[in-house]
């Protein structure tokens, strides 16, 4: 029997849905556990999957952005303690946001290994014995801390991971975020968003590094429509999610473009050091050189927005009264004033730095 070109239509109208202009197929609603907090990386993560018409269950302590998702179930309780939420029930997936303790990882993966059918753990590239400068895989070394002897963050990272598979076998999938950036920041907030401040008060503003130097983090909206999608399709393994490939000198052209004119100048990062700048007062990318990259993210669907449209929308935010009285509570300033900036130039130009 042929098909005309009417009834293949019809047949896509029923099996399938076109979102953002990419046809999907039809999804099998899941029972999604959130283990986290609303404030950050579990917004964008929850945002996403309830986008996409899943039923969600939110476990945490209930301080930040309790109702945030009127539509997800809340439930409350402590990871250093209190699961008692969460005995006797179900979920297709858990989504772990908030392991920063392996011994909290252990006693979620303990509980819910019979009660869940996968894992998603939200781990870090800190979790790699590498430093960051240099080029790192999903195959190389993790710090192999065990659990009740982890100290660091990465160690802590690390041995959050063993627990998962230990537990989670052949149903876990690993995420391992470089630097994450985007509207509801409140922990490193003026890291970032310090790029269109400072393009935005206009005249120099200092960058340590080269323009060619590479940068890595990501969108954390990007990062929860990823996570969405890969727990739909039920992507099991591990993957680094350290942005795409990008340079200081797009993060400048970028800042501009949103901020309004304004000039860069780069500043040796050694002689900034020997100087005693610190780096954490300035924009975010300008310490170090990060080319991580998220090649197998990419090839199971990961997608970046444009550059200018998260610093655009970070700064929107933190022009808005959430993000004023976010900054007003937690008694933060945008990093180096203008002056300061302006007074390691002069030095730097005085030690024939910038003479070309």
């Amino acid at each position: 029997m042929s098909l005309t070109r009417r009834g293949w239509l019809q047949g896509a109208a029923w099996g399938v849905g076109i979102a953002g202009g990419v046809i999907a197929a039809r999804r099998r609603r899941l029972r999604v556990l959130v283990l986290g907090g609303m404030r950050f990386v579990g917004r964008a993560i929850v945002a996403a999957v309830l986008a996409r018409g899943h039923a969600v269950s939110l476990f945490n302590r209930g301080r930040t952005g309790p109702g945030l998702f009127p539509e997800a179930e809340e439930l409350l309780g402590d990871r250093e303690g209190d699961l008692a939420a969460l005995r006797g029930r179900s979920w297709d997936v858990v989504i772990d946001t908030s392991g920063t303790n392996p011994q909290w990882v252990r006693r979620a993966s303990e509980l819910l290994h019979a009660a869940a059918g996968r894992y998603l753990y939200v781990s870090s590239t800190a979790a790699y014995t590498m430093s960051g400068s240099l080029r790192v895989s999903e195959e190389s070394p993790i710090w192999p801390a065990a659990t009740d002897a982890a100290r660091t963050y990465g160690e802590r990272k690390a041995a959050g991971e063993r627990e998962v598979l230990r537990y989670f076998a052949g149903r876990a999938t690993i995420v391992r975020p470089a630097d994450l950036f985007g509207p509801h920041d409140y922990d490193r907030r003026a890291h970032f968003v310090r790029w269109a401040l400072r393009a935005r008060a206009g005249g120099e503003f200092l960058v340590l590094g080269r323009p060619e130097n590479k940068v890595a983090f990501t969108d954390v909206r990007d990062l929860g429509a990823w996570i969405a999608g890969l727990i739909e399709r039920d992507v099991r393994g591990v993957f680094n999610v350290a942005g795409p490939p990008f340079t200081l000198g797009a993060l400048a052209a970028a800042a501009i473009a949103v901020g309004g004119p304004a000039t860069p100048v780069w500043v040796d990062r050694r002689w900034a050091a020997a100087e005693g700048v610190d780096r954490k007062q300035l924009s975010a990318g300008t310490g170090s050189t990060y080319e991580m990259g998220s090649p197998l993210a990419v090839v199971r669907g990961l997608c970046f927005r444009p550059l200018v449209a998260t610093m655009r929308d970070t700064l929107e935010w933190w022009d808005s009264p959430k993000g004023e009285a976010a900054g007003e509570a937690a008694g933060e300033t945008p990093g180096m004033t203008a002056e300061a900036e302006a007074e390691v130039i002069a030095a730097w130009r005085a030690s024939g730095g910038g003479s070309g």
